[in-house]
């Protein structure tokens, strides 16, 4: 189950570095382009959005598996 939490992992912070550009593109293109720097903008906070939903799958998987490790340790 390691490397599935370590995909979780890396895909939570693909989002993060996605939303990190998105965030320097609008505001690179904020005095030209006002529409281009709001389609940015809106990536950016799509792209937190689904990290944060990301690391609380994350969080949720590793409970579980402590969960099911500890009750299988206890029989």
């Amino acid at each position: 189950m390691s490397s599935r939490r370590n995909l979780l992992k890396v895909s939570e912070l693909l989002y993060w570095a996605i939303g990190a550009i998105s965030i320097v593109e609008a505001v690179r293109n904020w005095s030209g382009d006002r529409t281009r720097s709001a389609v940015f903008a809106g990536f950016a906070l799509l792209s937190v959005v689904m990290a944060n939903l990301r690391r609380s799958m994350r969080k949720k998987a590793e409970r579980s598996e402590a969960s099911n490790k500890d009750s299988k340790s206890g029989q």
